[in-house]
C-alpha cells in the first residue's frame, strides 16, 4: 500500500555540499519524510520519487500498472472492435475508467 497524501521533493543541501534530497508526503500541516536520496542527481532522484507516489496516490496504480494499462487500451483501440460504453466488470475499459475517476476525484 502506498502512502496517501501529497508527495514532495523539497530542496535541501548538507553543511557539507553533498547533494541530499528528501522525499516528503504532505497531510494537512504536517509533512512526513518517505526516503533520501544522495548522489550528484539527488534532485532528480528525489523528484522522480515523488512523482511517483503522486501518480499511484492520484489514480490508485503504481506507475508500472498504470503502463500496462496505456498499453492494454493501444491494443484495445486498435482491434477495431473497441466499444467504451458498458465495459464489462475487470474489462480494460472498466479499469481505464476506475483510474481516471480516482484521479478526477
Amino acid at each position: 500500500m502506498i502512502s496517501k497524501g501529497k508527495w514532495i521533493a523539497p530542496p535541501y543541501t548538507r553543511c557539507d555540499g553533498n547533494n541530499i534530497r528528501w522525499v516528503k508526503l504532505v497531510k494537512g500541516k504536517r509533512r512526513t519524510a518517505i526516503c533520501q536520496t544522495f548522489s550528484p542527481h539527488a534532485e532528480s532522484h528525489a523528484q522522480f520519487i515523488a512523482e511517483a507516489g503522486n501518480v499511484a496516490d492520484e489514480t490508485g496504480l503504481m506507475p508500472r500498472e498504470l503502463l500496462e494499462l496505456y498499453i492494454d487500451l493501444l491494443d484495445y483501440c486498435d482491434d477495431g472492435s473497441a466499444s467504451f460504453d458498458d465495459p464489462e466488470p475487470g474489462s480494460v475499459i472498466d479499469r481505464a475508467k476506475q483510474a481516471l475517476t480516482k484521479a478526477k476525484g
